[in-house]
């Protein structure tokens, strides 16, 4: 209902409509609920909406109370989609063969969502490189750029697994000695 036919409502109907919106949205539809969503109190709701009331629900209350019942049917619901396990399926199968964006499109998810149910699933990326292999690469004393040029891996995945090792003394990209990881 838009607020200028709420305005129209008497203050006893105002009420019901506001109570039976409250239960439309999984709420109980009491009287505290709806003191609570303009920081009234219950007694003076019931006073207000009282039959023949002397003094009837006030057009400012109302417009309150029609903006609250208003936010909570644009409010998105807590819980999302769950998780099946063709989905689950599909992101360990497709995982190392496509980004997380079309991941993300392909499941009809945000990138974030897909993002979290990676970690959950705990897939790992297939951008590691071998302990052996970055050991033998270290001691050439070759830089990020350089051992990312040799393995095909970025540099940002060179530079994680130098500093998950705590690898020191490597040349940087600029051809400077790296003392400490960052």
């Amino acid at each position: 209902m838009d607020w200028i036919k709420a305005q129209k409502l008497t203050p006893n109907e105002f009420a019901k409509y506001a109570l039976a919106a409250l239960t439309k949205f999984g709420r109980k539809g009491t009287y505290s609920e709806l003191a609570a969503l303009i920081y009234r109190s219950e007694s003076t709701i019931m006073t207000w909406c009282a039959p023949n009331s002397e003094n009837p629900l006030p057009l400012h209350a109302r417009h309150h109370i029609w903006l609250a019942i208003s936010a909570l049917q644009t409010t998105k619901p807590k819980h999302r989609r769950p998780w099946t396990q063709k989905d689950d399926d599909y992101l360990k199968e497709h995982y190392h063969k496509s980004t997380s964006v079309e991941l993300a499109a392909a499941l009809g998810r945000s990138y974030s969502a897909v993002a979290s149910r990676v970690t959950e699933l705990g897939i790992k990326s297939h951008l590691q490189i071998n302990d052996d292999l970055l050991s033998k690469l270290n001691n050439l004393s070759l830089s990020n750029a350089q051992i990312s040029k040799i393995t095909g891996l970025p540099r940002q995945t060179i530079y994680n697994q130098r500093k998950k090792h705590q690898i020191t003394g490597y040349l940087s990209d600029r051809g400077r000695p790296k003392s400490k990881l960052r």
